[in-house]
């Protein structure tokens, strides 16, 4: 479901006089399918990457229903906790989840907001890596006029050199490996050599 889908949905079929609660209720039911399935076709190509294979379950319906009878001055409320993979301070909800696994979880893991796992470079270290090799030894952007005022021969030799080694550290190269890598597609795709 697009976004405008959703949002024709959400303007054809909520109700904005309940309760927050309800509203919010309202509104996950109608993204419901779409969420889960992109977070399970995400963690399933992860894994392919690495060349295996993963069978996520599916949500429990009755243990969200449950989850969503809790009322949203609880399940909103915020408390001190730290940014993600960082030490940063900063405000986190969930409160209710994070008391229910305070006695069995550290506080580093309780208090953590959500934090998203860079995963770009397992990209280029299993299933783009041979793209690489093949792109970037004989590129066509590299004598054309914009390769050579951005200086792309260092790009390319870097995306070499990296290749198959690249680190979750290395997030901004892997990310300029990522977009020439997919402007050598298109260029090839298109026969640009000027």
């Amino acid at each position: 479901m697009a976004k405008e889908q959703l949002l024709q949905s959400i303007e054809g079929n909520i109700n904005f006089t309940n309760s927050s609660r309800d509203v919010f209720n309202e509104i996950t039911n109608l993204a419901w399918d779409r969420q889960h399935t992109s977070d399970i076709a995400y963690m399933s190509g992860i894994t392919r990457s690495y060349g295996n294979q993963c069978s996520l379950p599916f949500f429990d319906r009755d243990f969200v229903n449950y989850s969503a009878s809790i009322p949203m001055d609880l399940a909103l409320r915020t408390t001190v906790g730290r940014a993600g993979h960082g030490g940063s301070k900063k405000r986190v909800n969930k409160f209710v989840l994070r008391e229910a696994y305070k006695n069995d979880l550290t506080p580093h893991m309780i208090y953590r907001d959500k934090a998203v796992c860079i995963s770009n470079h397992l990209y280029l270290n299993g299933c783009m890596s041979e793209y690489v090799s093949d792109l970037f030894n004989n590129p066509a952007l590299k004598d054309t006029e914009i390769g050579q005022q951005l200086n792309l021969a260092l790009l390319y030799q870097r995306g070499l050199n990296k290749n198959g080694k690249w680190e979750m550290h290395d997030y901004e190269q892997v990310v300029e490996t990522h977009n020439l890598l997919f402007l050598e597609m298109i260029a090839n795709k298109f026969d640009i050599k000027s």
